[in-house]
């Protein structure tokens, strides 16, 4: 369950007043300070997670936050069998290189937007990673707005 406090005081006093801090309340959980929500800029928060083991358990590898701007974030899974080219926001790509890549774009008018994840090799093909058994990936972003 996560919680969220708004003005929450730290020892940190130059950090906005308006801002809010989250924790999960889970053991060994980090703390995220949230930045202010700013009229017309939108808020994109964004990770890539792992699922491993039998029971798929998820493993955030690489999330953040931030306010208005171009997004575009890349994570690369491992080792795949099948991937396609990767477009940036320059319009430039990358084109297949045998790694799952993960990625999460929205531009500065939060009007564009792509989130995607591809699967990378896992069960006998994951030799020696035990922890890669029944591995899958996931990308996720949500976007708020302020008005």
């Amino acid at each position: 369950m996560q919680k969220q406090q708004l003005g929450a005081s730290d020892d940190d006093s130059r950090r906005d007043p308006r801002s809010a801090v989250q924790k999960s309340g889970e053991p060994g959980d980090t703390t995220t300070t949230v930045p202010p929500v700013v009229a017309g800029k939108a808020v994109k928060e964004w990770s890539f997670t792992e699922l491993h083991g039998d029971a798929l358990d998820q493993v955030e590898v690489d999330s953040g936050i931030q306010v208005g701007g171009l997004l575009n974030e890349i994570h690369d899974y491992g080792p795949t069998f099948r991937d396609s080219d990767v477009f940036f926001p320059d319009e430039t790509s990358r084109p297949p290189d045998g790694i799952a890549t993960g990625q999460i774009t929205s531009f500065e008018n939060d009007v564009t937007y792509w989130v995607g994840a591809e699967a990378p090799a896992g069960g006998r093909h994951a030799a020696g990673r035990p922890d890669r058994q029944h591995f899958a990936a996931a990308a996720h972003a949500v976007v708020h707005q302020a008005h």
